[in-house]
């Protein structure tokens, strides 16, 4: 009786956390956001690996050994060719911000990857919140 008068009181005149621990909201994997209809070339497909990294799990900025390997991770047809991380710097949607060969993702990179990450979310809840 006794520790639920504390709890109670705890929970009223203390800090104001909740007695109970709201979970953690369930992470995206890789190759589920590899499945996109916005991944048309080898270029954006870079970009979402990069983008992955950044937004999801906080992780920038990454090699091409990195890219190369989830690319692995992401179930992605044939190989990660170095030739498509140069396109996706052409193409606006990745960097090398000191020369350095670690990249991260402009400005429309971001706006890419969140498209994508939006297209997941919306299939997500229009699939029934599976």
């Amino acid at each position: 009786m006794e520790s639920r008068l504390r709890k109670l009181e705890e929970a009223v005149f203390g800090d104001g956390q909740p007695l109970v621990q709201q979970k953690a909201p369930k992470r995206v994997a890789l190759s589920q956001l590899s499945r996109s209809e916005l991944l048309g070339n080898g270029q954006k497909k870079v970009a979402l690996i990069i983008g992955y990294s950044e937004l999801v799990l906080r992780e920038s900025p990454v090699s091409l050994p990195f890219v190369r390997s989830q690319w692995t991770a992401a179930k992605f047809k044939g190989k990660c060719d170095a030739k498509l991380l140069e396109r996706a710097i052409i193409d606006g949607l990745v960097r090398d911000p000191d020369s350095n060969n670690l990249y991260d993702l402009t400005r429309e990179g971001e706006d890419f990857v969140n498209d994508v990450l939006a297209e997941y979310e919306q299939d997500r809840k229009g699939a029934g919140g599976k």
